[in-house]
C-alpha cells in the first residue's frame, strides 16, 4: 500500500502541504463566460431588436437567453471584489492528506484578515461527477457520497493566523481519485462567513485516501 507521501508525490501543491484556493481561476473563468455570452447571444438580442423579420416570441426568447449573461458579469464582479479583498486563502492538512476512518484536522488561512460578524461555516464533501446520456443527451450528473458541516465562533479568530477546522471521517465513501467510480471522485472544503460587504468564501480541492 502506497504511502501518503508516495500518493501526493504527483501533485506539487499537495506535495508542499499548502493548498490554494482556486478564487483567482474562477473569477477568469467567470469573466470569460460573461464576455463570450455578451458578445454571442447579447449581440445577438440587440440586433434582433431592429430585425423587422423577426416575430416578437424568438425576441423575448432571445432575450431570456441573452439576460443571462448579466448574471455571469454579477458573479464575475463578486468573484473580484472577493479576490482582492481577501486575497488567496491556503489550507495546511495536518499529514498533507485525510484518511479515511480517521480525524481529518487542519487551518485555514488568508492573506488579508476576514473580518467576520458571525460565524465560519465550514463544508466537507464527497463528490463524484459523471456523465450520462450520449450525443446531445449527454450531462453531468452528481453525487455526494458523503458531507459534514462545523461552525466556528468569529470571535477571537483571526484568518491570518488560522481558522482551525477538524472532521472525523467516516470509513466507507469512495477515495480522491478512487478508480472503480463511474466519473471523478473529489473531496471539496469549503468555507464561508457573512463579512460588512463583500462576504467571504474559498473552496479547497484536498486529498483524501483510504490506508487499509
Amino acid at each position: 500500500m502506497p504511502t501518503i507521501e508516495e500518493r501526493l508525490a504527483g501533485n506539487s501543491a499537495w506535495s508542499s502541504g499548502e493548498i490554494r484556493s482556486f478564487r483567482g481561476g474562477l473569477m477568469i473563468g467567470l469573466w470569460l463566460l460573461a464576455l463570450v455570452w455578451n458578445l454571442t447571444l447579447g449581440t445577438a438580442f440587440i440586433n434582433s431588436l431592429s430585425n423587422p423579420n423577426m416575430q416578437l416570441f424568438p425576441k423575448i426568447f432571445l432575450g431570456m437567453f441573452a439576460s443571462v449573461g448579466l448574471v455571469a458579469v454579477a458573479f464575475a464582479v463578486r468573484a473580484t471584489m472577493q479576490y482582492f479583498r481577501y486575497g488567496t486563502s491556503s489550507c495546511f492538512i495536518t499529514g498533507k492528506a485525510g484518511v479515511l476512518g480517521q480525524t481529518l484536522k487542519g487551518l485555514i488561512r488568508t492573506i488579508n484578515d476576514v473580518e467576520a460578524t458571525d460565524q465560519y461555516n465550514i463544508e466537507l464533501q464527497c463528490v463524484e461527477s459523471y456523465s450520462v446520456g450520449s450525443g446531445k443527451n449527454q450531462r453531468t450528473e452528481t453525487k455526494i457520497h458523503w458531507q459534514g458541516k462545523q461552525s466556528i465562533p468569529c470571535l477571537g479568530k483571526s484568518t491570518k493566523a488560522g481558522i482551525p477546522f477538524s472532521f472525523d471521517l467516516p470509513k466507507y465513501p469512495p477515495e480522491t481519485g478512487y478508480q472503480l467510480a463511474r466519473g471523478t471522485v473529489r473531496w471539496q472544503l469549503s468555507i464561508a462567513a457573512p463579512v460588512k460587504g463583500v462576504d467571504y468564501s474559498a473552496m479547497f480541492i484536498i486529498p483524501v485516501f483510504n490506508l487499509e
